[in-house]
């Protein structure tokens, strides 16, 4: 079972492109079925996170920071690491991921020379083949449609950038060999993507088959967790 911190559609993605039971995650006590029940967290894109977060001074470009939604995310993550739940951001999601793992962000990439603009654009993404996701795909290449101004600058502990778009930005990351649990970030949003490229569709398979492999070591049946939750 996924938990999903949905603002964006990707409950509907991951429901489309996956078997996985979905349950979303919308309050405090949805979280903390999530964490007693699901086995692997998902978080979605939306505004940026303050740059309070890691100890930054607003950039004029930042947009969209909700404090209430900050505070609950990072719970959230906090959380699932230390019950080694597998997770997963998209877009804000992953930004909010390397944050949380102690990494920063560029505030506004326009500013940063040579990088071409990625608000509403579809572009390569060039995998690093020993990445689990490339394996996992078997592709080196993938085409992403891009909603942002931010991205990743210094890397989190325990995480490595694993593609970037061919201007140099980091495009995903993933925790590194051996590192618990299981993260995964994309800067692109294959939510948009995967009911017309296979590619998209099987990052989310991806990930929940990383999440059914811990599912497996779990007592109760998804129907029974489903039930303590509050249904699907």
């Amino acid at each position: 079972m996924i938990a999903v911190l949905d603002r964006y559609g990707v409950t509907t993605a991951f429901r489309d492109a996956t078997d996985a039971e979905v349950f979303v995650v919308l309050d405090d006590e949805d979280l903390k079925n999530a964490i007693k029940y699901a086995d692997g967290i998902v978080l979605s894109g939306g505004g940026d996170v303050s740059p309070l977060k890691y100890d930054n001074q607003k950039h004029p470009e930042v947009y969209g920071i909700d404090r209430k939604r900050d505070r609950f995310e990072f719970k959230a993550v906090r959380l699932a690491r230390e019950k080694s739940l597998p997770l997963m951001g998209i877009c804000r999601g992953m930004q909010l991921l390397n944050i949380a793992h102690g990494g920063t962000l560029h505030q506004h990439i326009d500013d940063l020379h040579g990088v071409k603009d990625h608000w509403g654009t579809s572009h390569t993404v060039k995998l690093w083949r020993r990445s689990r996701l490339s394996r996992s795909l078997g592709q080196g290449l993938l085409y992403g449609s891009s909603y942002h101004h931010q991205a990743v600058d210094r890397v989190g502990e325990g995480l490595l950038p694993i593609a970037w778009a061919t201007d140099g930005t980091i495009e995903a990351i993933e925790s590194a060999p051996g590192v618990e649990p299981y993260v995964l970030g994309t800067q692109f949003h294959p939510e948009m993507d995967y009911l017309h490229d296979w590619r998209a569709e099987e990052i989310f398979q991806h990930f929940a088959s990383v999440a059914m492999q811990r599912a497996k070591r779990r007592r109760l049946t998804v129907e029974q967790r489903l039930d303590r939750c509050g249904g699907g």
